[in-house]
């Protein structure tokens, strides 16, 4: 094919210059590597995180601080921790202490619900409630009995 020379672009492209194929594969090559480190460093990458994770997953953890006995008006609440499961435990026969208490020393409280009790309505009181209201009773007296405003 025969290259116009009016277009210096094309004519370059055209002319086999060795230069220019040298620079081409130089800066292909150079762009693979540049890809390929990246790709191994990114999997490095992935791979120390994973290790990471892996490590922090598996350390031991501290048991929890163990809270002191709470004191409240003569009574005293101990809380416990689990032993490790090697642990041996002996017990030993010691004096128990019983405690009295006089009947008018302990308060019986009752509780109520928070939320008013729903008074339900009969059909007439429902009718009578709304009194603008076109309504009908369909089934009165059977379990499916329902109301329909219309």
């Amino acid at each position: 094919m025969k290259a116009d020379p009016r277009d210096p672009l094309l004519t370059a492209v055209l002319i086999e210059d060795d230069a220019f194929r040298a620079d081409t594969l130089r800066a292909t090559l150079s762009l693979a590597r540049r890809r390929r480190r990246g790709r191994i460093a990114r999997r490095t990458l992935a791979a120390a995180v994973l290790c990471a994770a892996a490590l922090w997953w598996h350390l031991p953890q501290p048991p929890p601080a163990s809270k002191p006995a709470i004191t409240e008006s003569g009574a005293m609440s101990i809380r416990s921790t689990p032993s490790p499961t090697l642990t041996i435990v002996r017990t030993k026969a010691t004096a128990v202490t019983k405690i009295a208490s006089r009947p008018s020393a302990v308060a019986i409280v009752a509780t109520g619900d928070s939320i008013p009790r729903l008074a339900y309505l009969s059909d007439q009181q429902l009718f009578a409630a709304l009194p603008d209201q076109r309504a009908a009773l369909i089934a009165p007296g059977t379990p499916d009995a329902c109301v329909i405003f219309y």
